[in-house]
């Protein structure tokens, strides 16, 4: 990724609530600040009651992509 800095690392997503989005890769630290999944699962888990009432894919898209920076990489 050519705007990756040096120290970021690129791992798997594993988080349950972000099975379904397009790719399975992700940088951290995030634009959050998370340094490791384990935080932001911590933080994105506060959507779900919002997901589960109002759901559509653009907005769990959108909440995702708050979490996980796009590797570009997909299954």
């Amino acid at each position: 990724m050519e705007n990756a800095a040096a120290n970021d690392k690129c791992v798997p997503i594993t988080m349950q609530m972000c099975r379904d989005i397009p790719y399975n890769m992700t940088l951290f630290p995030n634009i959050l600040g998370h340094t490791k999944e384990e935080d932001a699962s911590l933080e994105i888990h506060q959507f779900l009651p919002l997901v589960k009432v109002n759901y559509s894919f653009d907005s769990f898209f959108a909440v995702n992509n708050k979490f996980n920076n796009t590797k570009g990489t997909s299954e």
